[in-house]
Parts: structure tokens; C-alpha cells; sequence
């Protein structure tokens, strides 16, 4: 599972996870492929539409520019649709953005955070299932092993 997830392999998983995240039958599930913008796919599941953004690598400032779309998006009109951003895996200063921006997100890990009237869903402490291959941190790292020699003198 170290390899990169492609935004097609992302569509296809997104809608089962949200389906196990709010606790519904994946086959209620009813979905289409918009052509509108930054919405790659449309949910409509356990009596809410989602509107679902596919983010592959995630980083504060492509969440800040998403941000920005929604804010003028929804600019004086009542939402009926709920704007979810999907990524492989929340990282947690992109959670501390979304968070203090308002921003509904889930990671294809099993962590969300969608919070919208009548529901509320928060799942954290879910590990990086697409971690990419190389050295485990540690403090015996080569960078971290520096602070534990000097402190063993």
C-alpha cells in the first residue's frame, strides 16, 4: 500500500469510506461525475449531498486556494450541499486549516471531520494507510540520533 493513489483510484475508494464513516449500506449510495470545477464527484447518501474535492497531496496552501472557491461558491446562498475534501491521509497541520476554517474533510485512512446541521463526524488516531516507503522516524534517526549523542555526553 506505499504506492501513490491516482484521483481514479481515489473517486472509486472515497464513496465506500464515506459510506463506512457514516455507518450506511455502500449500495445506498447514489453518485455521479460533475462537470463542475473542483467537485470531482457528487454523493448523495444517508439523506445528504456531498460534494467531494479530490486532493492527492494535501498541503495548506492548495487547501487555502480550495478555501477561497468555496467561499465564493457559497457567497450568500443557502447550502444544500456539503463540500468534502478527500485526501490519502489528513496531515495534522492541514487538519488544524480545515479545522479553523470550516473546511468538512475525510482521508481514505478513516480519519473525517464533517461537520454540517443534524451531523457531525469526527474519527481521528487513524494511521497513514498510503505511507510511502523509506526509514521509520526514530530518535536513533541520523538527524534525531545528533540530539540523543548530545545528550548522552
Amino acid at each position: 500500500m506505499g504506492l501513490r493513489h491516482s484521483e481514479l483510484q481515489m473517486i472509486f475508494e472515497a464513496p465506500i469510506i464515506l459510506a463506512q464513516l457514516l455507518d450506511v449500506p455502500e449500495h445506498e449510495a447514489i453518485y455521479d461525475r460533475p462537470n463542475l470545477g473542483d467537485t470531482d464527484l457528487v454523493v448523495q447518501m444517508a439523506g445528504y449531498t456531498f460534494a467531494l474535492t479530490i486532493i492527492p497531496r494535501v498541503s495548506t496552501g492548495k487547501l487555502k486556494e480550495y478555501a477561497e472557491h468555496l467561499k465564493d461558491m457559497t457567497w450568500g446562498r443557502a447550502r444544500t450541499v456539503t463540500p468534502l475534501v478527500v485526501t490519502p491521509f489528513m496531515t495534522d497541520p492541514a487538519r488544524g486549516f480545515c479545522n479553523e476554517v470550516g473546511i468538512s474533510w475525510f482521508d481514505l485512512s478513516g480519519n473525517a471531520h464533517i461537520i454540517e446541521p443534524g451531523l457531525r463526524v469526527i474519527v481521528k488516531g487513524q494511521s497513514n494507510r498510503f505511507r510511502g516507503p523509506g526509514r521509520p522516524e526514530t530518535v536513533f534517526a541520523p538527524k534525531s540520533s545528533r540530539m540523543v549523542r548530545w545528550l548522552l555526553i
